[in-house]
C-alpha cells in the first residue's frame, strides 16, 4: 500500500527533527475535500499545494513530490509518496 510520508529535516544539520507516514488514501481523502478555494488562504504556498494535490491524485505519483525550505525557521519538509 502507498503512502504519503512527510519529514522535516534541520537546515543547517540536515539531520531529520520528524517523520509521519499516512496511508495514500487517507491523504487522497482530505484533498478531495478541500475546498479549492482553501488555496487563496496559503498565498505564499498556493502553487506547492496545488502540486501537492495534483501529485496524491494521481495514480502514477511516487517519490519525492514536493520540498519546501523555510530559511527562518532552520526546516526542510519533504513530502514524498513510498
Amino acid at each position: 500500500m502507498k503512502k504519503l510520508r512527510i519529514e522535516t529535516y534541520q537546515l543547517d544539520t540536515g539531520s531529520l527533527s520528524d517523520s509521519v507516514n499516512l496511508p495514500i488514501y487517507i491523504a487522497k481523502t482530505l484533498f478531495k475535500c478541500l475546498p479549492p478555494k482553501l488555496a487563496a488562504y496559503f498565498s505564499d504556498d498556493a502553487d506547492s499545494l496545488a502540486t501537492l494535490k495534483a501529485s496524491l491524485l494521481s495514480r502514477d505519483s511516487s517519490g519525492v513530490i514536493l520540498e519546501i525550505e523555510d530559511i527562518e525557521d532552520n526546516e526542510r519538509v519533504v513530502f514524498k509518496v513510498i
